[in-house]
């Protein structure tokens, strides 16, 4: 990359509970005290940031488009550069920030106006869930519940407590709540029951829900979805094997299946709330798949991430 390409940003300033506003101020300062140009705009509802991006790229010819924000402005601001030469950058401020985690995109101020001028790019893949694109990772079933619950709660609203907290207590609040389904995944034309399935994941990139290495192996450049199904669990079952998932090591449990696939479906006995990078919706069998290499993201240089 050049620090002569025009940049754009998208800016969240109430992600994570305000720090969005305040992640942008240092930015912005950092951008001043270096000269460089840009322009940037706010997003103030849902879906708004991939429009916003497209007007960035397409109209203003910037050649980086950086998102200050969480992870689900990210994915909306991402989804915005599909199809164009834009370069995504993201300078995390919200509450689980898992794709910043991933790719160790530091949050400093200087390091993050440092990899906008001056890093590298690395093309990696983009999730979908129908139309909905995701960087991190779709998840159905108990983890969809537990983000509706998360994104609801004051506290995550506030920024009174970190993204791994509120996803924590929302988990413990929906264990007793939620009842495991039957489902059949249909991936690559193989189909694969489940019963007694608390979540089946698809992840992009090995993070989610602030933290949770639900997905260890899996790489934003393979081409795959690699997919995690949680099954034959009590709650109990399920809060006493909690921990493994933050370390990755729930993998070798008999009840966690881990495959991968380019696109799948899931069929249920009941409805379903999804999430896409900690965004909740209804899902009704949408296919998940992927766009191999379709996002260019800039990355520090000296490392892959």
């Amino acid at each position: 990359m050049t620090a002569a390409m025009k940049i754009g940003v998208v800016v969240n300033a109430s992600a994570g509970g305000g720090k969005g506003a305040r992640v942008w101020n240092r930015v912005e300062g950092e951008l001043k005290r270096r000269g460089v140009e840009y322009r940037a705009v706010r997003t103030s509802a849902p879906k708004e940031a991939a429009e916003l991006a497209r007007r960035l790229a397409h109209d203003d010819g910037c050649g980086i488009v950086a998102c200050v924000g969480g992870d689900g402005t990210a994915g909306e601001t991402a989804h915005g550069l599909i199809g164009t030469d834009a370069v995504f950058a993201y300078v995390p401020a919200g509450s689980g920030n898992d794709f910043a985690r991933s790719l160790r995109l530091g949050a400093d101020p200087a390091r993050a106006v440092e990899t906008l001028l001056h890093g590298k790019v690395r093309r990696i893949d983009a999730g979908f869930a129908g139309e909905r694109l995701f960087l991190n990772s779709f998840g159905a079933g108990f983890d969809g519940e537990v983000v509706r619950r998360a994104n609801g709660s004051l506290l995550k609203r506030s920024g009174a407590i970190g993204g791994s907290l509120s996803y924590l207590f929302a988990t413990v609040a929906a264990v007793s709540r939620f009842r495991p389904l039957r489902i059949v995944v249909e991936a690559d034309g193989e189909r694969r029951a489940f019963d007694a399935a608390w979540l089946v994941v698809a992840g992009n990139l090995p993070y989610f829900g602030g933290g949770m290495k639900i997905c260890p192996a899996a790489s934003p450049e393979d081409g795959l979805l690699d997919v995690c199904v949680v099954h034959g669990l009590s709650g109990w079952g399920l809060l006493r094997n909690f921990p493994h998932i933050y370390r990755g090591t729930h993998i070798g449990l008999p009840q966690v299946a881990v495959f991968r696939a380019r696109r799948l479906r899931i069929r249920a006995d009941r409805g379903l709330t999804a999430q896409t990078d900690g965004e909740p919706f209804p899902y009704r069998g949408e296919e998940i798949s992927l766009a191999p290499l379709a996002l260019r993201v800039a990355v520090p240089d000296g490392g892959e991430g």
